[in-house]
């Protein structure tokens, strides 16, 4: 960490506008401090605090990218990121308590440093600024969940893994579909800094030399900068590594899957605390049915995330631009038993109205129909779909065990149909890490009674655990694990959407708040209740749920006030109205299809346009 004198002059904007935002302060107060600010530069991967130190200073981030982490159990935990124009340390200056966190830098980084004794000659100058300085430590640790790594993010390097024919075409309509989320993009090639000086081209790997003040004055001047690199681990590449935010590695997903040369030099294998994102984007001709052997790829490389892309396709190349600048939206859908056919309405209802998800997660049957949204079924393809597992072929928890010494039901025939849809969709069977859409699926650990999120590995086997109603369906073994159905902890995971990043989050919660109460005074004995069956259902004395029923509401009971909680969690949340539909109604499908439909488009049509228009 060097002191920058220049640097004081160059970021003097920057540095007043931070100061004024935070302390809510006017130019005469920072004028009256300024000399007392001292700029600072950071390399990348430098230490600016270490957790556990005395609180002497507080910084404002002028410019780059600060992580936060700190140390569990586990390993470093990260909490957040610093953005420009964000400070960091100033509870510690209030409270005297020594460091919470340690703070690093993502890339190269110019800081500003306020003394404890300029605070306290601040606040005793001006003594109400104490109070909004604690107005803002609250107002930010509210909004701390919402915390993406993913937001304010600026600076994109695109690193081609191997050779890539269109390299140039590819950055251009990236470029140009971050420009059409309303921001201004710029890209920048190994041209453009090759007409740089000879003696500024020498200056990379210098925080405080020619290129990073060229770049950073690009990053200024626009909303987001993409850098395209070299294949080779040249100084261009290097400056665009030490200079990014996020690292996309592009490759041809049907080329060799070997690390580049440039990802072998330059990039630390171990990307998992401070450093810029790493993602790997895997390009795909537009006619593919479905990608495969995503897995080989995530074996040679410690990535933070894929996605795959078909560069012909408007829809892909828009989903890449949410994801790289921070707009992701999540799409959460939740267990419900027959009543989930309402998603499929739901899906197709937000399909009309141009809006796509990024990101999607589900639990119990929302896993199923999220799976296959995630395969990039829309409209008649997705009702055709869903209709042929649960309604063709006949009730999918109909194949009863002669001995239930594990499980009523044997489950031969859900694992069929689960193995058959994907086989028919994908073509054969594929990994959850070869979806289109970014997937991932909830089941809960029966061995060790922990919450499982299943985004690797087998796709129906993960769709089998996910929907493994314990008592009704046999349990699934991942790994030498016992894995049920996923509702029995998180029945509608919008917070593990909030943890792979997606920053708006829509959910359809099938949860009903409907109570259900019997007139009678003792439950019928097992004779009486099979001859009530036999008779039809609108002649029948009981109106009690069946075993399998039973099993299903039993299975999300423990879960109930969990999943109130979640919906509150997401930027929208559809309740489709499904009176009358019960979990095991099956035949039911075209009725709550409708119904989801219906539900999602009412609830859009009442939105806000400028609202609606973020999610397109």
């Amino acid at each position: 960490m060097q002191e920058d004198r220049a640097g004081g002059r160059r970021y003097r904007d920057d540095l007043r506008s931070a100061f004024r935002d935070f302390f809510h302060a006017g130019d005469e107060d920072f004028e009256a401090v300024e000399a007392e600010l001292e700029v600072l530069v950071l390399g990348a991967g430098e230490t600016l605090v270490s957790e556990g130190d005395v609180s002497e200073e507080a910084f404002f981030l002028l410019s780059g990218r600060l992580r936060a982490t700190r140390q569990t159990r586990q390993g470093p935990e990260i909490l957040g990121d610093v953005l420009r124009g964000e400070t960091v340390g100033e509870l510690g200056l209030i409270t005297g308590e020594r460091r919470s966190a340690s703070v690093s830098a993502v890339r190269d980084s110019v800081v500003a440093r306020m003394s404890r004794e300029t605070f306290k000659r601040l606040i005793a100058g001006r003594p109400e600024v104490a109070l909004t300085v604690m107005r803002t430590v609250v107002e930010r640790s509210r909004r701390g969940d919402r915390r993406r790594r993913s937001e304010g993010r600026k600076t994109i390097c695109i690193l081609p893994v191997a050779p890539l024919p269109d390299l140039r075409g590819f950055s251009n309509t990236l470029r140009d579909c971050i420009a059409s989320l309303d921001a201004t993009a710029r890209l920048l090639t190994a041209e453009d800094f090759a007409a740089l000086p000879r003696a500024d081209r020498d200056s990379v790997g210098d925080p405080r030399g020619a290129v990073t003040r060229w770049l950073d004055g690009a990053e200024m001047a626009s909303s987001s900068l993409l850098l395209v690199a070299d294949g080779e681990p040249t100084p261009w590449t290097r400056a665009c590594i030490r200079h990014s935010d996020e690292i996309l590695l592009v490759a041809d997903a049907d080329g060799p899957v070997a690390v580049g040369e440039a990802e072998a030099a330059l990039l630390d294998d171990d990307n998992t605390v401070v450093g810029p994102v790493q993602s790997l984007v895997l390009l795909h001709d537009s006619g593919k049915r479905s990608p495969t052997g995503t897995s080989a790829w995530l074996a040679r490389r410690s990535v933070d995330r894929h996605i795959h892309v078909r560069p012909a396709l408007e829809r892909d190349m828009k989903r890449l631009a949410r994801l790289v600048t921070g707009r992701a939206i999540g799409l959460v859908l939740s267990g419900g038993g027959a009543r989930g056919f309402a998603h499929v309405g739901a899906i197709n209802a937000l399909t009309d109205a141009g809006i796509a998800p990024d990101i999607i997660g589900g639990t119990s049957i929302g896993s199923a129909i999220g799976a296959l949204r995630a395969l990039d079924l829309v409209g008649d393809d997705l009702i055709r779909a869903a209709r042929r597992i649960f309604v063709e072929d006949g009730n999918p928890t109909s194949d009863y065990n002669l001995l239930p010494l594990i499980s009523l039901l044997r489950g031969a025939k859900t694992r069929f149909l689960t193995e058959r849809a994907v086989d028919e969709v994908a073509g054969h069977d594929i990994g959850i890490e070869d979806t289109w859409i970014t997937y991932y699926c909830v089941a809960a650990n029966y061995s060790t009674a922990t919450e499982s999120v299943l985004a690797r590995g087998s796709l129906s086997r993960a769709l089998l655990a996910s929907f493994a109603i314990p008592g009704a369906l046999p349990p699934i073994i991942i790994d030498g694990h016992l894995h049920v159905d996923g509702g029995a902890l998180n029945n509608l995971p919008v917070d593990v959407m909030q943890r792979f990043g997606a920053a708006r989050i829509l959910a359809v919660d099938l949860l009903s708040d409907r109570i259900r109460t019997f007139d009678l005074d003792w439950v019928p004995g097992s004779l009486a209740l099979f001859v009530d069956r036999l008779r039809g259902r609108s002649k029948r004395r009981y109106d009690l749920p069946s075993l399998p029923e039973m099993l299903v509401n039993a299975s999300v009971l423990q879960a109930t006030g969990r999943q109130r909680e979640m919906r509150a969690k997401a930027d929208i949340c559809f309740r489709p109205a499904l009176t009358g539909v019960r979990l095991l109604d099956w035949n039911k499908f075209d009725d709550v299809v409708r119904s989801g439909y219906e539900t999602a488009r009412a609830d859009l049509a009442v939105l806000d346009p400028g609202v609606l228009s973020a999610y397109r």
